[in-house]
């Protein structure tokens, strides 16, 4: 039971701390890349048909 305890809650705090590091960059990246591709829409399609 002990080395199940210690899985979930993780090694060390440094380990939870990049984890989360990592899954806050991955937000970030998605973020981006959704602001830039909308933002190529918009340069592209100067005019939109409306």
């Amino acid at each position: 039971m002990r080395r199940l305890v210690h899985r979930l809650g993780g090694r060390s705090p440094r380990e939870r701390a990049a984890r989360q590091a990592r899954h806050v960059r991955a937000q970030l990246g998605v973020a981006a890349d959704i602001a830039i591709t909308a933002r190529r829409r918009a340069l592209a399609g100067e005019r939109p048909a409306t």
